[in-house]
């Protein structure tokens, strides 16, 4: 079973894949480490990158890496993507994440943010017309993410091919336009969103590891990933305070609402179905 790390950046983040190539390596846990950029995406992914400025073409570049290498690979291999702006640590919480693919097919971490205030009307839409229960369930980051190559790896197929075809869904709401969204609205989180629709509508969920990110703080104990959204040596992740409230709030969190997000996506999920 190879475990393979890839990650994306144009010329903004050459430094950040140089540095995100060291700690990876660092780690010892990846059998090969695929660096993508701009000049290496096919001609219709190219030109979104020229047409959109925002995220190298909002980020319709990222479904396309992942399905690229996937398709390279074998049957139980590994992919893990991550952001080129993140920041990889040596931390056990690798080898929690790699044991749950032993039964899983992917593993996807719930974010704190919900589909009602960063996903737009139009995609809701597409997935299901009729049922948008789904915008009450907490977002899956986009950040992070473990996939490991099978004969189906829907998600994925289903993400690409909307990248390809339906780019429309991934592009901000045109402003003459939000007047029109939910009022909950607040700005389309793009690749995230779509990828959030396509796990929800997936045949696979029994499949899918779901667990609370724990990336976008840096933890005192410490975590696998910080999302700390660098182009430079410079991480800009916050430390959670050490205050005991502090720990007691981090304790109440990891006990008792982190399983109740899980429980609460999974059930808005299979709800959105019908």
């Amino acid at each position: 079973m190879k475990k393979v790390l890839i990650s994306y950046g144009d010329h903004n983040y050459e430094e950040s894949l140089e540095r995100i190539k060291r700690e990876a390596t660092s780690l010892g846990i990846f059998d090969e480490i695929f660096l993508y950029t701009d000049k290496m995406l096919p001609a219709n992914f190219s030109s979104y990158t020229k047409q959109y400025s925002r995220g190298g073409g909002y980020w319709l570049w990222k479904p396309w890496i992942i399905h690229h290498t996937l398709e390279k690979l074998d049957e139980g291999d590994i992919v893990v993507y991550v952001d080129a702006g993140c920041t990889l640590l040596k931390h056990k919480d690798w080898e929690y994440y790699f044991n749950q693919l032993k039964q899983k097919e992917a593993v996807f971490f719930i974010a704190t943010g919900k589909n009602k205030k960063w996903c737009k009307q139009a995609v809701f839409n597409y997935f299901n017309p009729h049922n948008h229960l789904w915008k009450f369930a907490n977002q899956i980051q986009a950040t992070f993410l473990i996939i490991k190559k099978t004969t189906s790896n829907n998600v994925i197929n289903h993400w690409n091919e909307l990248a390809r075809k339906r780019a429309d869904l991934f592009i901000d709401v045109p402003k003459d336009e939000v007047k029109k969204e939910a009022n909950a609205f607040k700005e389309h989180r793009h690749d995230q969103s779509v990828l959030t629709g396509c796990i929800c509508f997936s045949k696979s969920l029994n499949n899918y590891c779901f667990l609370s990110e724990k990336m976008e703080k840096r933890y005192r104990n410490g975590q696998a990933v910080l999302a700390s959204r660098i182009s430079s040596d410079v991480a800009r992740g916050v430390t959670i305070a050490t205050t005991p409230l502090s720990r007691l709030r981090t304790f109440f969190n990891i006990v008792f609402i982190h399983p109740l997000r899980i429980a609460k996506t999974k059930i808005l999920f299979r709800l959105s179905r019908f």
